[in-house]
């Protein structure tokens, strides 16, 4: 089998027969795979864009799950084209994210069952200013299939231009807004891993293709400012938490420019 990639919790292989292998170290045989494996089908069931998923072997007492391979590479990897240019690529984006929301989110985990404890335990908020913002995001809608991690590279760019989301791990059903808000922080600002900083070269880029990628999925109509920041502030909260040490300063700042231009979320 030929080594495709390592991560944190597993090597993938592409197997004699075509297919993506991610393989889990013995120390995440636990849970891991369990919990991927039931994700993993409800999404292969609901979005066509994704992945189809094979099923469950085991090689050398591991435990493996079966992906389609899917040729191409991560958008951040590919190269820019005259003819397929970052604006393309947002759009293309910001296209496939509504085809995302609109599947079922039915039986994933529910966004709601964390972000309450995830604010409840931000300090830097009154809890006047909680019960605001949670006011702002618990909605009565049906919740949709979210994504949970869609940036440019956990998207893939086949040979026939069509977009294709991997890694569906932090997949959840709830409010498609709270997935745009996560898209648009990891545009912005996400770092990989060992980086702790944006790149003059790379931080236009990151801003021309956020912009553009917002105006389409809103169709130039965004949502109210004030809701916007609601999303906004609770996905950098949330963020906050997930201990990224580079990028909290930045997060802690950006969360106090927020609440100083609204203060009932003080």
């Amino acid at each position: 089998m030929e080594l495709l990639g390592l991560g944190r919790t597993a090597e993938v292989f592409l197997t004699d027969d075509g297919k993506a292998l991610k393989l889990f170290y013995p120390e995440f045989q636990d849970r891991g795979p369990q919990q991927e494996e039931r994700i993993s089908r409800i999404i292969s069931d609901r979005c066509p864009s994704a992945p189809t998923f094979f099923g469950t072997t085991t090689v050398d007492g591991r435990i493996g799950l079966l992906y389609e391979h899917i040729e191409g590479a991560a958008v951040n990897e590919a190269s820019i084209r005259p003819d397929y240019t970052v604006e393309d690529f947002a759009r293309q984006l910001a296209r496939l994210h509504p085809e995302i929301h609109r599947a079922s989110g039915v039986d994933l985990p529910s966004w709601e069952s964390r972000v309450g404890a995830g604010i409840e335990h931000f300090e830097p908020m009154s809890r006047d200013g909680k019960a605001v913002l949670l006011s702002h995001v618990h909605r009565n809608e049906p919740f949709c299939l979210c994504h949970g991690d869609f940036h440019p590279e956990n998207v893939i760019l086949d040979p026939h231009r069509c977009l294709r989301p991997i890694d569906w791990v932090n997949a959840y059903r709830g409010h498609a807004f709270s997935d745009v808000a996560k898209t648009t922080y990891l545009i912005q600002h996400g770092l990989k891993q060992g980086l702790d900083t944006i790149s003059e070269e790379e931080r236009p880029l990151r801003d021309r293709v956020s912009h553009v990628y917002l105006d389409e999925y809103f169709d130039h109509n965004p949502p109210e400012e004030i809701e916007w920041a609601a999303w906004q502030l609770t996905t950098m909260i949330l963020r906050d938490q997930e201990g990224i040490d580079a990028e909290k300063a930045a997060i802690r700042k950006m969360i106090l420019n927020l609440q100083s231009r609204y203060p009932d979320f003080k």
